[in-house]
């Protein structure tokens, strides 16, 4: 296969998150000699390029699945390339680079009386809203006699979409959206008490949590396998657990209530060990509602009192109060983005944080999308 390597290689199409690829058959190798092709694939033009497929392909054809990254962070541009393979398992130079871009998209919860919808949002500052309304995204069989909330959205490796509903009469729990033109979803846990929740795209995981308000605020947290469609009940405790997220190695940050104080927990679920916990009533309120995850760094949302606290994703120290050079500074005068209501982290779009958030204190009450660049900057959605 010297000097040889597959041609045309081209995508075939793209969905959701996957890319179909296609090429020529490499006819020019000599007789018996060819085995079948690898396909490999890198973020960065030119590479460095990772196989993607575990057997040799022996077809012309091949979808690659999984084109995410964890933490909500979605690449807009793969490079691909094929390289054909021998019986003795030599591989061929590259072919020429083809690329697939992955169209940015997030979900946000609408919790609109009795008509529950996801709004679904493709770029900044366009806007589609699709509900049951317009037949774009469903109602999911969960609206009328249940006028509580869709508490959270995210999405797996594979680009399906989960959401919790907090509901009665078992419509609550955890749900699966296949994909954005079904007229309904799939109910995979039943628990009407459900806050939050947040996917592991690397282990194939959902975690989510409840707040059981008859039983003094307990929260349960739990995960469930996306492959084996079980559910177990973690060990750690907590009280009023608002807001988590999990990072790439799959270890867990929850706010909430923790040994009687405002906390955030760093959990290991694989072994049930709490690695590190950052407590502070003056700086956290009862509801840290938002967690995110951003290289080394978390940043936490408090909308008690209206900012952003950043931490050190190692040990969970704390940094800084994000517009204000203390900790000690009183949190009113720290309220840089004057958060209204609960707020949370939405994901990332066009290189641009999202939060969501709610006001009350309008008439009507309303909900807002918040963009941030980066958070010495504020932009009203």
């Amino acid at each position: 296969l010297i000097g040889l390597s597959p041609a045309n290689v081209m995508v075939t199409s793209t969905e959701g998150t996957n890319a179909t690829l296609g090429w020529d058959a490499l006819s020019s190798a000599p007789t018996g000699s060819l085995l079948g092709y690898n396909v490999y694939r890198s973020s960065v033009s030119g590479g460095t390029y990772e196989k993607v497929n575990s057997a040799v392909i022996t077809t012309t054809t091949y979808e690659v699945t999984g084109n995410l990254l964890v933490n909500n962070l979605t690449v807009p541009t793969y490079y691909y390339v094929v390289r054909a393979v021998d019986t003795e398992q030599n591989e061929s130079v590259n072919s020429a680079e083809t690329s697939a871009t992955f169209y940015q998209k997030i979900y946000v919860p609408d919790n609109n009386f009795n008509n529950k919808r996801l709004i679904e949002i493709d770029t900044i500052p366009r806007t589609t809203w699709k509900s049951s309304l317009d037949n774009a995204i469903p109602n999911y069989g969960i609206q009328g006699d249940c006028p509580l909330d869709i508490r959270g959205v995210d999405f797996d490796r594979q680009g399906k979409i989960y959401f919790i509903h907090k509901g009665c009469s078992n419509q609550g729990g955890l749900y699966q959206i296949t994909a954005i033109t079904d007229d309904s979803a799939t109910q995979l846990v039943v628990n009407d008490t459900v806050r939050t929740l947040a996917i592991d795209r690397v282990n194939n995981l959902i975690y989510f949590g409840d707040v059981n308000t008859l039983s003094n605020n307990l929260s349960k947290i739990y995960m469930y396998n996306i492959a084996n469609q079980t559910t177990t009940e973690l060990n750690i405790v907590m009280q009023n657990v608002w807001s988590m997220a999990v990072d790439e190695e799959g270890i867990l940050l929850l706010g909430g209530m923790y040994l009687t104080s405002p906390s955030i927990v760093k959990y290991n679920a694989a072994t049930d060990t709490v690695l590190d916990t950052y407590s502070s009533r003056s700086l956290l309120s009862t509801m840290p509602s938002g967690i995110k995850i951003e290289g080394s760094s978390v940043f936490v949302l408090d909308y008690g009192n209206g900012y952003v606290l950043q931490f050190n994703k190692a040990d969970l120290s704390y940094v800084q109060t994000i517009g204000s050079p203390s900790e000690t500074l009183d949190p009113q005068e720290s309220r840089l983005f004057r958060f209204y209501g609960p707020t949370r982290f939405v994901g990332i779009l066009s290189g641009k944080t999202i939060i969501a958030d709610y006001i009350d204190s309008l008439t009507p009450s309303h909900s807002r999308l918040l963009t941030f660049t980066s958070f010495t900057s504020t932009g009203d959605w």
